[in-house]
Order: C-alpha cells, then structure tokens, then sequence
C-alpha cells in the first residue's frame, strides 16, 4: 500500500529533519548552546574581521570563558548595535556585549556584576580639524550612535557647559567615520578604546568625558546561570596575569595596569641590586665629601703657610735691600767725590769699574723690589687717562745716560699723533723701563727704537732692537722669574732674570698684552699692546 504525501508538507517534513538532526549533535555533545550577539564595527570591543567572523575583546573573552565551563557558543551578527540589543531583549539571543549599566536597560536586561573594562568617551574629528575642547563643538553638527549611552553622556556633558548643538544619529561607528570623513558631520562621538579606520582622515581630540564600566547583558528573566558563569571566569581571569584575558588585552594595546601579587624573581634580583648601588653609591658620597675636606684643611693649611713665607720673603727682601741700599749709596757717593780729585789713568779706570760694579748692584737691587712689588695681589692701581707720548719722553731721559754707556742710541717715534689712552702711569713706565733697559742691554751697540702707533684702534708701543734675537721656542721662557737664556754672549750680561717677568706681571695688573717677535740674528720686538 502506498502512501501519498502532500506536495505542501514536503518543505515541512524536510525542516522537521534537519531540526533533528541539529538538536541530535548538540544532544550528542552535552554542550548547552549559548547565542551571543555580536554588531559590526565597534573595533576592539565587537566587530566582525575580514573572513567574516565575530572579532574583539568580548566576543573572545566569552568564548573563552564558556568554552572553559562546558557551553557552546555561537555568533549572531547584526549590522547595528540596536538591532543586537533588541534580539538580546526579545530572547532571539541570549547575550548582549559592551553594554554600560543604566536603570533603563536593566528595566529589560539582567547585568553582570565584574567589568570586562573601563572606557571613556572620547570626541573624533577629521585630520585638519581644529576641535580640542568642548567649547569647540559649540553650534556644530556631531554625530552618535542610535540608543548609545554615550551620546546621552555627551548630551549631559554640553548641557553642563551651556553649550548648542546638533546631534545627528547614526546606526553604525562605521556610518559616524565616514561622516566625519566626508564633512557631512564636524564631529562623532566614540569610546576611547575604538579604532578608527586606515582608510579615513580621522584623529581622536583632546574632549574626553564620562568614564564608565562595560558588562555583559541577557534576556530579562532568563539565564542567570550564564551570569554567574560568566563573572566566576572573568573574576578568575583577572585575578591571573597569564590568563587569555591579559592575552586579549595586550592583542589591543588597551591601556591597562595590573599589579600582579608577587614580583618576579629578576624583578627581585634587580631591586636588590638597585638597593645595594644605592647604599654603596651613599658610601662613596660620604667618603668623598670626608676626602674633599680634609684635602680642603690641607689646602688651607698650606696656604696659610705660603703665605706666611711670602711675607717673610717680602719683609726679608726689603730688610737686606735697605741694608744694603744703605752702604751701597754710600759708596757710591765716595766714588762721586772720588771723582772730582786728580786721578792719574790707572786709578781713573779702576774707579770707573767700581761704578759701573755699584750701578750694576743697584740695578739688581731694584730689580728685586720692582719684582716683589709686582708679585703683591693688593698692590694699587689707579687708572687714568694719560699721554702716551709724554709717558715715554718722560723715561727716555735717564735710559740714555744708560744707553750712552753701552754705545746704544734710543730712537724715539711717536708718529706725531697725540694718543690718550686710560692706564697706570706709574706700571706702564715700569713695563717701559723694563723692556727698553733690556733691548738696550741686548743690542750689541746698535740703535733701539721705541714705536708708538695705533692699530685698528687699540694703542700700542713697541720696543725694536737689533740685538742676537731669540729661537722660537725659547719666547715664553724669557718671561719666567730669574730666567736666563744658557747663552755664552747672554751670560756675559749679567742680572738676574727678572726685568721682562716683571714687565709682564704689571701689564697683567693693568690689563695690558706683551708679545715678542724674534729671530736668532734679527733682533727682537716687544709690543705692548693696551685695552
């Protein structure tokens, strides 16, 4: 007998079958089947990738925890986020994500109680937008989600600043980029945590606003189970720093700080090392500051010393320069009336050895005082604005009477010009007398001249003889204290070293430059250069 079946009941029966065959497999596997919603373009927090599969922070923090407590998930996508929280309320789907807690949504969801995050709004504008704060949105158009929280918090927030806007409503985060992108908005509002699209001339600004929690809801009245599942994984989740939740976290780059219980064992190593380099470091410093003030005693020390020699040697100098001053002059005077009795030749030439030997010791003496007088820091300088010309006319006089003797003529060449310039008169004859007394004593016979003249507007005197000159190397040497050059002729001289080392201390009292040009055989030439 056969039977006959209905053309009409054909697509039933087939539905019926498969149904079975469905509800067999989830039978089979013990897993009771859980529906999440999930709406496109929320990045990071729900989205769908490009193979077309429900993507972001909660979408694999769920799997992840009911997968872990025996359940099988599965995906619902829908377009917007209002068509996702309607089939959540309406019991087509059993969990709805990235939900903020308001006593209006819980008149219709029931809510988790532990946070999957914490997010803020946060206002994008395009690239060459000028928006950075609220007071920049006043009387622009800004776009939002459809029945998003944030919109309302935004609503809030220029309200509080008494500040006009248009809201304009999107379905989409997607819808409200491109707005923005193609100026038909001057602005969207969004979470911190979204990321805006590569291909969109977007930028986050500077309004933040209206920090808030992120939970999970379900159908009102229905699955409190997958409540308590839900906040017993995330609990465990957050409490372990190598839990997938962290592993999540850190895919998104989310700013997020987790202290863990217990430090790891090279961080330990480090602090203990970073103790250690302390202490040590404090040691060092202690026994350094211990070093540098025992050197410092030292140093007083010695310094006191010194200069308990130098007023020794400063008071010695004039005790035996005033002793011997004292039978030096009168000796020199016998000589002088020595001079004016008849004299045959042999007893005229030893007297005049022994005033050319007296000169020679008085010279020396002097030179001793000029050296000592230079060497004082608290010697006095008093300038003022002098002659230069009547300077040197004024110390020619007498250093011819030497020059005579020696068979060396003292040109003199002001050039004609009256130069005045502000100086010590009394340390700028010293340095004159110095420098034209040893060009004199150097000279070998031939004429020294002194040169006055200005170059690029700076004074300057120079002292040129024709004398055996001086090896390059040896132009800084002349210059030091009792200094003589290891020269046969030079040491034929005599003295003591001192006239160009005193010349150059007093140019340093009044500010004045010495320099020395010389070629062994050509001579040399002293410039002193004022300022």
């Amino acid at each position: 007998m056969k039977i006959k079946i209905p053309h009409f009941m054909i697509p039933l029966i087939l539905f019926l079958i498969i149904s079975s065959i469905a509800y067999a497999e989830n039978s089979s596997s013990g897993k009771r089947l859980v529906k999440i919603a999930v709406f496109r373009n929320a990045q990071p927090v729900s989205y769908v990738d490009d193979r077309g599969e429900a993507a972001g922070i909660f979408p694999y923090i769920l799997e992840d925890i009911l997968d872990n407590a025996g359940y099988q998930s599965e995906f619902i996508i829908f377009d917007t986020f209002q068509e996702a929280f309607t089939a959540v309320t309406s019991g087509t789907a059993d969990i709805m994500p990235a939900l903020i807690k308001t006593s209006e949504r819980e008149q219709v969801l029931d809510f988790n109680d532990i946070s999957f995050i914490t997010a803020w709004g946060q206002v994008f504008a395009a690239e060459s937008s000028k928006i950075e704060s609220v007071y920049d949105l006043q009387n622009k158009m800004v776009g939002m989600l459809k029945g998003g929280q944030n919109g309302i918090y935004f609503k809030k927030l220029m309200n509080e600043f008494c500040l006009e806007f248009e809201p304009v409503e999107f379905n989409t985060f997607e819808e409200i980029s491109s707005a923005i992108a193609s100026g038909a908005v001057d602005a969207g509002v969004f979470f911190n945590t979204f990321t805006q699209p590569d291909d969109l001339a977007i930028k986050p600004t500077n309004v933040v606003f209206s920090p808030s929690n992120s939970y999970i809801g379900v159908t009102k009245g229905k699955n409190t189970d997958l409540i308590y599942t839900i906040d017993s994984g995330l609990a465990k989740a957050k409490s372990d720093s190598n839990s997938f939740y962290y592993d999540i976290m850190k895919k998104y780059r989310l700013i997020y700080v987790h202290y863990e219980r217990s430090l790891p064992g090279w961080l330990i190593i480090l602090l203990v090392s970073a103790c250690f380099l302390l202490a040590a470091s404090i040691v060092f410093i202690f026994l350094l500051r211990f070093l540098v003030r025992k050197a410092t005693f030292n140093l007083n020390i010695e310094k006191e010393r010194a200069e308990k020699n130098d007023m020794l040697k400063t008071g010695f100098l004039l005790k035996v320069s005033h002793e011997l001053r004292t039978p030096l002059n009168g000796i020199m005077g016998m000589q002088t009336l020595l001079g004016y009795t008849e004299l045959d030749s042999d007893q005229r030439r030893y007297l005049e050895l022994g005033i050319e030997s007296a000169d020679d010791l008085n010279r020396i003496i002097q030179h001793l005082l000029d050296f000592q007088e230079s060497s004082r820091p608290e010697a006095e300088i008093t300038i003022q604005k002098a002659d230069l010309s009547e300077i040197i006319n004024s110390i020619i006089k007498p250093l011819r009477a030497y020059s005579a003797e020696k068979n060396t003529k003292i040109i003199v060449d002001t050039g004609g010009e009256q130069i005045v310039h502000p100086t010590d008169i009394k340390c700028l004859k010293q340095i004159l007398i110095h420098l034209i007394l040893n060009a004199v004593d150097f000279s070998g016979g031939k004429d020294v001249t002194v040169k006055l003249e200005r170059i690029d507007g700076t004074p300057e005197i120079n002292i040129i003889d024709n004398g055996i000159g001086i090896e390059k190397s040896m132009h800084e040497d002349v210059f030091i204290p009792f200094h003589q050059l290891e020269d046969p002729y030079t040491r034929r001289h005599g003295g003591l070293g001192l006239g160009l080392s005193i010349a150059r201390q007093a140019a340093d009292m009044i500010d004045a430059e010495i320099f020395l040009e010389s070629e062994p055989g050509r001579g040399s030439t002293f410039s002193i250069r004022l300022r």
